[in-house]
């Protein structure tokens, strides 16, 4: 249902989604392995920007960041909403159950990523750190929800779920959960947490 066994690729833009700093990247994600070990080897040489190091190790349905990088202690800034500085993690072949939502693992946040940070969309995880600072080994995980036929079934922290154009019966589970069933006939259900239930249409 996952990522594990699939082909995943890294692309990391500046200042906008579409403009590389990176050579594009493309690991077969597998248990054990760091798919994408020391990020600023994909760098573009001569040109005006630099990709932090970094090691990501994408999980069946996690993503883990963490820096190892001492040059530098932040991010550069894309000053406008619409720019971009970041990371964005895709199904090559479109073989992966699609990408529904999302949490952020508070236990492992040290980068101190904000969910206005991270979007997604069925096939692709964009994280966007523009103007952060960092240490060097401050770290992040995000714990992904995929589509399973009809059910799309929670984590215990605090996601963010948006169903798709289906029938979908969705479960917030634990966490403050913001949910959004999208088209069709949907059942949502916070359960526990202060959840924020969307209908949409259907």
């Amino acid at each position: 249902m996952g990522f594990l066994g699939r082909n995943v690729a890294l692309n990391i833009y500046y200042p906008r989604i579409g403009t590389s700093i990176s050579y594009q990247s493309v690991a077969r994600v597998a248990d054990g392995t760091v798919e994408f070990a020391n990020t600023s080897r994909f760098d573009i040489p001569n040109d005006a920007s630099q990709v932090v190091n970094a090691d990501i190790d994408v999980g069946d349905a996690r993503i883990d960041y963490r820096i190892d990088d001492t040059r530098f202690s932040g991010f550069a800034g894309a000053n406008l909403s619409s720019l971009f500085n970041g990371y964005v993690l895709s199904d090559v072949d479109g073989t992966v159950a699609p990408i529904v939502g999302y949490s952020i693992d508070s236990s492992s946040n040290t980068l101190g990523l904000t969910a206005n940070s991270v979007s997604f969309d069925a096939d692709s995880v964009y994280v966007n750190v523009s103007g952060m600072n960092f240490r060097n080994g401050d770290a992040v995980a995000l714990d992904l929800i995929f589509q399973n036929g009809t059910s799309i079934d929670g984590t215990a922290s605090s996601d963010l779920i948006r169903g798709g154009a289906a029938v979908d019966t969705i479960l917030g589970r634990g966490g403050n959960d913001s949910i959004s069933g999208g088209s069709g006939a949907d059942a949502i259900f916070g359960n526990q947490g202060e959840d924020s239930l969307f209908g949409n249409q259907g």
